[in-house]
């Protein structure tokens, strides 16, 4: 199981940061999910799939790689389909576990020096990180050619390696705001 990334160089470059994390957060399981597992690096994964998410944890356990430091959070938002994609009617109670997905998962107990969005909500998953731990590096996957996207340049620096929208500095000024408009939307 390796990170689905749009090239080896880079997958290089996140395997080089990942490498010198202390502590790691991701939305979106995967190969990523696996590579922080061989690599030694606490982490939180956030997911919405919660079969695809047993299934990395049964991939990362089934190589004797599963620890006390990785916790593994099934972001409830109700029926989804193919990559965690909501499937049918959205109601206030649907509206209101969107807008939790975003959120670090409960019982990590260290501050995250990386955060990669690969799963749904990224815009509002980018702007709560930014909001909430400052000296993060914050990666928002497959972020060309996603015009919906391009609002975080308001509030971020950003830097591309590949596909990925690279954030070191930011202002967080603003964030409430951009984020009330945009952490519902699953994209």
């Amino acid at each position: 199981m390796t990170p689905h990334f749009d090239s080896d160089e880079t997958t290089a470059w996140f395997t080089d940061r990942l490498k010198g994390a202390d502590c790691y957060l991701e939305f979106g399981s995967g190969g990523s999910t696996y590579l922080a597992a061989q690599l030694g690096v606490r982490f939180a994964t956030v997911e919405s799939d919660r079969k695809f998410l047993d299934a990395v944890r049964a991939q990362i356990e089934g190589h004797d790689l599963l620890r006390p430091s990785q916790i593994f959070h099934h972001a409830d938002i109700g029926p989804t389909g193919r990559w965690g994609r909501p499937l049918g009617r959205v109601d206030s109670e649907r509206m209101q576990q969107f807008r939790r997905y975003s959120d670090a998962p409960t019982g990590f107990d260290c501050v995250p020096d990386l955060v990669l969005i690969d799963g749904r909500f990224r815009v509002a998953c980018a702007l709560k990180a930014m909001s909430r731990y400052p000296a993060a590096t914050v990666i928002v996957d497959d972020f060309l050619g996603r015009p919906h996207y391009e609002i975080l340049r308001n509030h971020a620096d950003i830097r591309m390696v590949g596909r990925m929208a690279v954030m070191e500095s930011w202002d967080p000024r603003g964030c409430h705001e951009t984020l009330r408009l945009t952490e519902t939307l699953p994209a």
